[in-house]
């Protein structure tokens, strides 16, 4: 649980405070892309974690969290559409 708190700390910090596309929201970390975006991806406590950005976040800069298996059944979930509308979309592999 300490795991998931402390990524929820980094993701509130990031979706509070603007960013660029071009440099890593933490040190050490990769950018590279999914599903069209942004993603930022790091080593939280030894568990694999991203964040990626949508094109224009909404205001407030909501999120959505996912579960495990982020690349499975993309098609059927709402995580591509969330991102189009504006949302930010989190992981991290536990």
């Amino acid at each position: 649980m300490m795991i998931k708190c402390q990524f929820l700390v980094v993701v509130l910090v990031f979706v509070a405070a603007p960013c660029s596309a071009s440099e890593p929201l933490w040190p050490g970390a990769t950018i590279d892309t999914w599903h069209g975006h942004t993603r930022h991806t790091t080593v939280i406590d030894g568990c694999t974690a991203w964040v990626v950005e949508p094109k224009t976040a909404l205001p407030g800069k909501p999120w959505s969290w996912c579960m495990e298996f982020p690349d499975s059944f993309t098609e059927r979930c709402a995580a591509p559409q969330l991102l189009a509308a504006g949302f930010h979309h989190a992981h991290i592999a536990v």
